[in-house]
């Protein structure tokens, strides 16, 4: 039994031996690649090509498929035809007001952010 488990250990070290060897040498490029069959099976390689299609054509036709939103132009016309006419001639008063405050001086930051506000 003895005899068996020192057969075992001297195996273990010439292969420890041949491995230090193995990472301590030159590098050949040119020879053949051994690849580790194991580690990505059929399946995976299967599963990782159908997403990457996927991917790639959510990415390419993203842009036609309608997103559902409303553009920014139909919202302020829904706006607009909201207003009742009082809300109409308050808005025009303040914003009467405003230009008058922006000719007497230009950079009334008040004035400014009320008529971009009522405007934009």
């Amino acid at each position: 039994f003895l005899e068996k488990v020192e057969a075992v250990r001297r195996s273990a070290l010439d292969k420890k031996k041949v491995e230090e060897t193995k990472n301590y040498q030159a590098i050949d490029y040119d020879a053949p690649i051994e690849s580790d069959k194991s580690t990505l099976g059929f399946g995976t390689r299967v599963g990782i090509g159908i997403a990457v299609v996927v991917f790639g054509l959510v990415f390419t036709f993203g842009d036609f498929l309608p997103s559902g939103s409303v553009s920014p132009s139909n919202e302020s016309t829904v706006v607009n035809k909201q207003l009742s006419e009082e809300e109409r001639t308050n808005y025009k008063r303040a914003l009467e007001g405003y230009e008058e405050t922006l000719t007497k001086s230009p950079n009334d930051p008040t004035a400014l952010e009320g008529c971009s506000s009522i405007v934009g």
